[in-house]
């Protein structure tokens, strides 16, 4: 007899932005407001010390810092086609 995954037959949802509230979204951008106006210049924050702020998970703030790196990155790249 084969195994189960513990992930078998139960449905998981990925959190991410799309599954934020306005409210919440709001709330993340107010709270990144503050960090900036009080932030020191050079001063490094933790994913947890910023979530806090925020008042939501670290993980939110983790993947607000991806998907921004990676429309960075996409940015480049068609930047630098247009230049070749």
């Amino acid at each position: 007899m084969a195994k189960k995954s513990h992930h078998e037959g139960t449905k998981t949802r990925r959190k991410g932005i799309a599954s934020r509230t306005p409210e919440k979204s709001r709330a993340i951008d107010l709270g990144l407001e503050v960090i900036e106006m009080v932030r020191k210049p050079g001063q490094t924050m933790t994913l947890r010390d910023i979530a806090t702020v925020c008042g939501c998970h670290r993980n939110a703030i983790w993947l607000i810092e991806h998907n921004a790196i990676e429309k960075l990155k996409r940015a480049l790249q068609r930047r630098e086609r247009m230049a070749a």
